[in-house]
């Protein structure tokens, strides 16, 4: 959307203001396009009047206010996210965006909330931390999605659950007592190909095998 410029003089304004803001949106539009409107920071004097009068031309709008208001900085086509959709999404748009800020919006495409880039990145660290429980809301579509897997065998896609994720690099015994004290329902199991480990997370019905 073309932007409207405003051509004005100075406070008080005498004749060579109001004349000079004129021509000078008259010269803008005319060479370079767009719109450009003169306006003026003051009563006319008499002078300025006769001398509009006598020409037959349109005084100047009066603008009492140059304070920037919210819609001068405004953009269109502003891009969002539904607030059902992966976190890593999110940030694969910010990146692409060059944005800081990302508007959140609901199944209507109403404002629903905004991330920022900064409290993404706190999150990422918190559930980093190595004295923290790896616990993750997340569903299996969320997985598939983010990942760009090809899924095998799915139940429940959309079923959001705070699984636990567990990478099997352990000998098998050690592994076996860790899932055992859990629930396998909620956990999301990252293994490579250890077949008897892949045997037993299947066994156990664990949330997702990765």
């Amino acid at each position: 959307m073309q932007k409207t410029k405003y051509v004005i003089g100075h406070k008080n304004p005498d004749t060579d203001a109001i004349v000079s803001s004129i021509a000078y949106a008259n010269f803008k539009e005319k060479f370079e396009g767009g719109e450009y409107i003169p306006v003026r920071a003051g009563k006319l004097n008499p002078q300025t009047e006769y001398i509009l009068d006598r020409f037959n031309v349109e005084p100047p709008m009066f603008l009492n206010d140059l304070t920037p208001r919210v819609e001068n900085y405004m953009k269109d086509n502003v891009e969002s996210i539904n607030h059902n959709e992966p976190l890593w999404d999110a940030l694969a748009k910010l990146n692409k965006n060059k944005a800081r800020l990302l508007p959140i919006v609901d199944n209507d495409n109403r404002y629903h909330s905004v991330l920022h880039y900064n409290v993404f990145a706190q999150s990422l660290i918190n559930k980093m931390a190595p004295n923290k429980s790896k616990i993750i809301p997340t569903s299996i579509s969320h997985l598939i999605n983010t990942l760009k897997a090809q899924p095998i065998l799915t139940f429940n896609e959309n079923e959001i659950v705070k699984a636990h994720i567990s990478i099997a690099g352990m000998k098998f015994d050690t592994f076996k007592e860790y899932i055992d004290a859990k629930i396998a329902e909620k956990v999301v199991c990252i293994v490579g190909d250890r077949e008897n480990i892949q045997e037993y997370v299947i066994k156990k019905k664990v949330k997702a095998l990765i």
